[in-house]
């Protein structure tokens, strides 16, 4: 019964954590509110590979036959880490550099450079 109650806290952790950088602004400072909701969702998927080998652990004790699956589930979440983060660094790079001289026109423009 308490792996049940930790399988929900994490699943749940997870799933507020893919959440939270639609619903966030983390700073006011655009391209700074960009990484870090970049580095949420690679934490989040980071997370699903860790409940992954949990969930594989605790299937073991369990004596649960599923022990295969739930690896092959972690090389596949592992592999769309790796694409993912790889995805999100360039993606990071070029949207900071659109909102950077987005900032520097508007700046240019006479707007407020606090925005």
């Amino acid at each position: 019964m308490t792996s049940l109650g930790i399988i929900i806290f994490l699943i749940l952790l997870n799933a507020v954590l893919f959440y939270v950088p639609f619903k966030v602004q983390f700073t006011n400072e655009i391209i700074s509110n960009n990484v870090i909701k970049k580095i949420v969702w690679i934490l989040a998927f980071v997370i699903l590979v860790f409940v992954t080998t949990i969930l594989a652990t605790l299937a073991e004790n369990a004596g649960l036959g599923i022990t295969h699956e739930l690896f092959v589930f972690q090389w596949i979440f592992l592999k769309a880490l790796y694409v993912m983060m790889i995805f999100l660094f360039f993606n990071m790079i070029v949207s900071s550099m659109k909102l950077w001289k987005i900032k520097k026109d508007k700046v240019r423009d006479g707007g407020d450079d606090e925005e």
